[in-house]
């Protein structure tokens, strides 16, 4: 027979286990969460500074949100790091189930109030939405992709592969782009409750979560084909 301790030792694991996960679980949808509020804050600040803008979206293929990202500096250098996710578009103007990656970044020193940044992308070829879907990319070691920072001349006779932005709640800034994307496959594993790579989720479309709709429903609304 099981003794007393070892039976409350049991379920003292798995009550352990079982909120360990579902933190898990929290912490993705709070990105995906997080997310569906930034593009309230996204198009405010374009509205503001660069009103025309909305309107050179129209090729759009994909955007990547990542919300609340972390700022430390020491002495010589800056780093960066945060949790997005990528939401691709058809040809229809329909959004795929959000794929989710990590971000990291760091800088010579500079110095920053914000201790928290918003970072978003707005990937407008298929050529720079397949080089995300490979799981592993660094913006300032590619050396095949157009990138463009909303803090230049945004309005180019050619359309970027990429629009990179970093703002707070007030206004866009300045942002170097040595910036590492990497697949954050836990993550996609434990929203979706299976094995996915990239690819199945932005390209096949093969698996969603309904608490991800309002994101989808937002990005419709908000970037019409």
């Amino acid at each position: 027979m099981f003794s007393l301790k070892k039976i409350l030792a049991f379920f003292i694991c798995v009550f352990f286990f079982s909120s360990a996960h579902a933190s898990a679980r929290n912490a993705e949808q709070k990105v995906v969460d997080d997310s569906t509020q930034e593009i309230d804050v996204l198009l405010f600040n374009l509205n503001n500074q660069f009103p025309s803008f909305i309107k050179e979206l129209s090729p759009l293929r994909g955007i990547i949100f990542c919300p609340k990202t972390s700022e430390s500096s020491t002495l010589f250098n800056k780093f960066s790091k945060g949790k997005c996710v990528l939401l691709s578009r058809d040809s229809q103007g329909g959004w795929s189930a959000p794929a989710f990656y990590n971000l990291s970044q760091e800088d010579g020193w500079e110095f920053s109030k914000e201790e928290e940044n918003e970072f978003v992308f707005f990937i407008m070829t298929q050529k720079a939405l397949e080089a995300f879907v490979d799981k592993d990319i660094t913006l300032k070691k590619n050396k095949t992709l157009s990138i463009i920072s909303l803090k230049e001349n945004i309005f180019t006779p050619r359309v970027p592969d990429l629009y990179a932005a970093k703002f707070s709640r007030q206004s866009f800034q300045n942002m170097s782009l040595n910036i590492k994307f990497s697949s954050d496959d836990l993550a996609n594993k434990q929203y979706y409750h299976a094995s996915v790579e990239p690819i199945d989720i932005l390209i096949s479309m093969k698996v969603n979560n309904l608490k991800a709709d309002n994101l989808r429903r937002k990005l419709m609304y908000s970037f019409s084909a």
